[in-house]
């Protein structure tokens, strides 16, 4: 909340924007990510032949991809494309979208030694930067003021609005200082 305080003392007008978006993407990956049946579909062989010598938690998670088969691969693919269409109209009523670049500070390594426990953190870390990836945004992670744990947040923008967030994080980036 101190970064949104500092953010609206800089002159941003926040307002809070509630979208089904989320929850759509949410389905989409219900069964893999794209990108774990995209990594499936390319590390195949290579699973086969050596997965043992593979981490045990990032082979789990790439053996999520093979989950879902080549049309519903193509079906998840023209999800997406809908849905990022849909993001891009919503956020032509905002300079950018604003989140935590996590929803969860880093876990203790002893807090993720067991696979169940890894793949929960693992999901929560890589939820929110997985936004950008998924409905096709530019984005850039800022330190958030305040005091503990290191944190970020986000400024998400439309796609091909780099130039812009590059412009509006240098000028938050001044007000952090």
């Amino acid at each position: 909340m101190e970064t949104l305080s500092m953010l609206e003392r800089a002159g941003a007008k926040l307002a809070e924007v509630e979208t089904p978006l989320f929850e759509d993407m949410a389905a989409v990956n219900a069964t893999a990510t794209i990108a774990t049946v995209e990594a499936f579909e390319l590390h195949r062989e290579r699973l086969a032949a050596r997965g043992d010598e593979m981490d045990p938690f990032i082979r789990a998670r790439i053996e999520m991809g093979k989950a879902v088969s080549p049309e519903g691969y193509r079906e998840m693919l023209d999800a997406r494309a809908g849905l990022a269409e849909q993001m891009d109209e919503l956020l032509a009523e905002f300079d950018a979208l604003v989140l935590p670049t996590t929803p969860i500070v880093a876990p203790a390594m002893a807090e993720i030694s067991g696979e169940d426990a890894f793949r929960r953190a693992n999901r929560l870390l890589l939820r929110n930067t997985e936004i950008a990836n998924f409905f096709d945004l530019c984005a850039i992670s800022l330190p958030m003021a305040g005091e503990g744990l290191p944190a970020g947040f986000m400024l998400f923008a439309r796609r091909g609005a780099d130039r812009r967030l590059f412009g509006m994080a240098a000028a938050i980036e001044r007000e952090l200082a």
